[in-house]
């Protein structure tokens, strides 16, 4: 039953969107990541003229973009394949949801990953073209520089987001613990003096992020 199932899906002879969906499932436990997204891919394509909460469409756009991720990442063969699969999903769900950042995030950890570091940026860099003055724009790119092991770089986009919103000290605080993992103690020890003397000043919500610094500057 089961071998007749697969082979209705892989024909594309079915038409039942659930029967893509599970087989999608089993090629991913089976370890075939090209397969279960290609077969994902089509579950959604028969689901394409029904309409969904936009919550449900970014699910259901996380696990292809997931699938297709892990593709690219695990085999070289399926790599280009697997690539253009993302970049397809990428502006398939930006044609909907155009301001996630999540998106980005995504496919450029996935371009990170196989040495696209340039297209990585490209992708990377527009949540703070999108948001030239919200340093949480910054944020979102600094963090998976961060995570990539590009420290030096992430540094200085904190920084940047802390000149652009001198009241949150969160940047600051990011900027400090990047500066110290780098092994700029002294520079470390500068942002953080600065941030706590202005304690005072930022809002209430933020007495964490204060209480973190001060926490980290007695350990210097």
């Amino acid at each position: 039953m089961r071998s007749e199932k697969l082979k209705s899906v892989d024909d594309r002879s079915a038409d039942d969107p659930d029967l893509y969906a599970w087989a999608s499932s089993f090629r991913e436990q089976q370890g075939r990541f090209m397969s279960a997204a290609a077969l994902y891919d089509h579950h959604l394509d028969i689901l394409a003229d029904q309409s969904s909460a936009l919550a449900q469409v970014r699910s259901e756009l996380t696990r292809l973009l997931d699938l297709y991720s892990r593709a690219a990442r695990l085999s070289a063969a399926d790599r280009e394949t697997a690539l253009a699969g993302v970049r397809a999903v990428a502006a398939r769900w930006r044609a909907i949801d155009p301001d996630n950042a999540q998106i980005d995030q995504k496919v450029s950890g996935v371009m990170f990953a196989v040495n696209r570091d340039q297209e990585a940026m490209r992708y990377l860099m527009t949540a703070i073209e999108r948001h030239p003055m919200e340093g949480s724009a910054y944020n979102t790119v600094a963090t998976v520089l961060q995570n990539g092991g590009k420290v030096a770089e992430a540094a200085v986009l904190w920084e940047r987001a802390a000149d652009i919103e001198p009241d949150n000290p969160t940047w600051t605080l990011n900027s400090a613990r990047a500066r110290l993992a780098l092994g700029e103690a002294d520079v470390a020890r500068a942002r953080l003096e600065a941030l706590v003397k202005k304690k005072k000043s930022f809002h209430e919500r933020f007495i964490w992020i204060v209480n973190q610094a001060e926490a980290l500057q007695k350990q210097l």
